[in-house]
Order: structure tokens, then sequence, then C-alpha cells
């Protein structure tokens, strides 16, 4: 019998904080998870600064597009939590709220490039392996 993959889910629980996020990945680690997926979210993407129809939902935030932007990290921190797990023996996922070009996860080493919507022509929660 197949043994089941555990994935850890991460999805924005660093709040911002890169820190916090290679905490998550050596907790995942140490509970004997498989994978660890992040979520990866763009604010100019998702978002704008002034959008009206949104309400407050933050006390450190003063809008969504903020929040997004908190959320963010730059290319070269996601390579270094890619590293971070590889050196644990985890493999890395990353869930694009956003893609700025369909191959942005595979750049970066994603295993698994998962949709939540069929936006980007992907099967909705399906998957693909790239």
């Amino acid at each position: 019998m197949a043994r089941c993959r555990v994935i850890a889910e991460v999805a924005q629980a660093h709040d911002g904080s890169l820190g916090t996020a290679h905490a998550h990945v050596e907790a995942a680690a140490r509970a004997g998870a498989d994978a660890v997926n992040f979520q990866t979210h763009l604010a100019a993407a998702e978002s704008t600064p002034s959008e009206p129809w949104r309400v407050p939902f933050s006390r450190q935030d003063a809008s969504r597009y903020e929040y997004w932007r908190r959320m963010e990290f730059p290319e070269e921190a996601w390579v270094g939590l890619r590293a971070h797990e590889h050196e644990l023996g985890l493999e890395f996922l990353r869930l694009p709220g956003v893609l700025r070009r369909g191959s942005e996860a595979k750049d970066l080493g994603a295993a698994l490039l998962r949709s939540r919507l069929r936006e980007d022509g992907l099967e909705s929660f399906g998957g693909r392996l790239l």
C-alpha cells in the first residue's frame, strides 16, 4: 500500500515574517511532514490601495492591499525557504494566489502547482505536476 504524503499547510500563517516562515518549516520537519505548502500573494495583482468594497479587517493594516503587501516575500526569500526545506528533506510547494506568468512557481522549483480557480487554466484543486 502506498504511503500517504503529509503536507504541512503554512499558507499565510507566517503573517509576513520570513523568520516565522522558516520556523514553520522547521516545525513541519520535526513533525514528520513530507512537504510544506505556502501561498503566494501579489498585492498589485489581487487588490488596489483604494478598494471601496473591502471592509476594515485588520488592526495592523489600513487596507487589504497593505495586508497583501505585508504577505509578499521577495523571490530571494522564496529561494531561501526552498533551500531550507530541501536541507531538511522536505518538498517545497507553493500555492499561487495569482501568477504573473505561468512558469513562475516552476522557475522557483515548486513541485506542485495548484489553482483555487480556473483562471490560469488548471483544474480547480486538481493540480498539475511540474
